[in-house]
């Protein structure tokens, strides 16, 4: 498993020695998540607690942290299973626990679980806590998914059709700490001409500064 995150939020996830989840924020942050949004104020906090509850993974006390199952397919080992969400991905330990979702558990789904719901009568737009478990997958069948869904890819890809953005298995990975991260990785790529975002942060500045820091230089990898 691995958990792409951008350079400012892991920034803060080192200062405070610790990973925080959207429910831990304060309200000043949580204000600036409500005008991202743009959808009114708790829209995004009601739908990730039915979401969350639906999965079995809704703990306050201890942060739920989005990641992926990623594998070697080509791509997750060079830029992370969901690198949209940041340049640097972390992977983490096997013993960390998680359930997982096929795509995004905030989206609509693919198409089987759109012909789940439509026979229940029921709409991924709406019925958020079906739309989530109508894609769950067992931690057990996680290996297997992840299989058919690289497979998928690779026809896209070779029909000229691109990439499912939906293609990766969502990991709602309970209670990560900093101990669970196995090691560091970053696209050689961006070390080489990476352009600053004010929002996202600079990326090299913290892995340059990591691979001084004896706790860390030997978790670094730069992935060519």
């Amino acid at each position: 498993m691995c958990v792409n995150i951008e350079a400012t939020k892991f920034e803060k996830v080192l200062q405070q020695g610790s990973f925080r989840d959207i429910f831990s924020l304060n309200e000043d942050e949580l204000k600036e998540m409500r005008l991202v949004d743009g959808r009114g104020d708790n829209f995004y906090l009601n739908q990730r607690t039915v979401i969350e509850q639906a999965l079995g993974v809704y703990n306050p006390e201890k942060p739920t942290i989005y990641g992926t199952y990623a594998s070697e397919n080509g791509i997750d080992e060079k830029q992370g299973g969901a690198d949209t969400y940041g340049n640097i991905f972390l992977k983490l330990k096997p013993n960390v626990d998680a359930v997982f979702c096929e795509g995004d558990s905030m989206s609509g789904g693919n198409d089987i679980a759109h012909e789940k719901l439509f026979k229940a009568g029921l709409s991924s737009s709406t019925d958020w806590a079906e739309a989530a478990k109508a894609r769950q997958i067992a931690p057990e069948h996680a290996a297997l998914i992840k299989g058919m869904n690289n497979a998928d890819k690779k026809i896209e890809w070779q029909l000229g059709r691109g990439i499912n953005a939906f293609g990766y298995l969502e990991a709602h990975i309970k209670g990560l700490n900093i101990e669970d991260i196995e090691s560091i990785n970053i696209p050689k790529s961006v070390m080489d001409s990476y352009r600053h975002n004010v929002d996202k942060g600079d990326p090299r500045i913290i892995i340059n500064r990591l691979q001084q820091d004896p706790k860390w230089k030997d978790k670094i990898n730069i992935i060519e």
